[in-house]
């Protein structure tokens, strides 16, 4: 009756696993070759420019269309004149394939990683109704 108990805590790391996973995280930098193509279908510029994208464990970039999204409204601001970009680029096949998703940028990048010294082409125009 009337006894102390000492509790003592053990000063043990404990590591969450989202700090875990972050530092498990790769990253891919990537040249990319943007022409920015007109209603008209003429090309009427053409930049050069570096991405660094974040990759998950499936090796697809964390939020990297709206990252790359972001970067091209910036990037062909006067051009797009308040419309959204549309992305694509032609695939081994010679299609023009649009991308709308961070898979869909994901296989695009890796589709070009031994061609072409690694850089990746896309073109920008504007999108029309609904986004495409």
């Amino acid at each position: 009756v009337g006894g102390v108990v000492h509790v003592q805590q053990a000063s043990q790391v404990v590591h969450s696993p989202l700090v875990q996973i972050q530092n498990m995280r790769s990253k891919m930098g990537v040249i990319i070759k943007v022409a920015f193509q007109s209603p008209d279908g003429i090309l009427r510029e053409q930049r050069r420019l570096e991405m660094t994208y974040e990759l998950d464990e499936m090796h697809t970039p964390i939020n990297g269309y709206e990252q790359t999204m972001m970067f091209l409204r910036n990037m062909f601001q006067e051009d797009l004149a308040g419309h959204e970009p549309r992305v694509s680029y032609k695939d081994a096949e010679g299609d023009d394939i649009t991308i709308l998703s961070d898979k869909e940028l994901s296989h695009a990048l890796h589709q070009f990683q031994g061609f072409a010294g690694g850089v990746v082409k896309f073109t920008v125009m504007t999108a029309g109704p609904g986004g495409i």
